[in-house]
């Protein structure tokens, strides 16, 4: 897992990474058909929410701008404040 301008990434590799430990474990363990099973549920549950964020649109975007107004205008970066503001976008200064 990763911490980034704020945004936690890679908690899906993080999460299938210690389920295919435990994966592993239960093999070990002696009992490969419920290894099986959780391989099944598990590869089912990556694709089919895979699918489900994509279609939904669930990412999660950073992005920085960099403002730079024309010589004299002090007055173009308080209107596009107020402009992503009524977009109900999340912006800081």
């Amino acid at each position: 897992m990763l911490r980034e301008r704020g945004a936690v990434t890679g908690i899906t590799s993080a999460s299938t990474i210690f389920v295919n430990a435990s994966i592993a474990m239960t093999v070990g363990a002696g009992f490969p058909m419920t290894a099986i099973f959780v391989s099944i549920i598990l590869l089912l549950a990556l694709v089919l929410l895979g699918r489900l964020e994509d279609r939904v649109g669930l990412h999660t975007r950073v992005l920085t701008f960099t403002l730079a107004p024309p010589a004299g205008d002090s007055t173009m970066i308080t209107r596009v404040h107020e402009l992503v503001e009524q977009s109900q976008v999340r912006a800081l200064r």
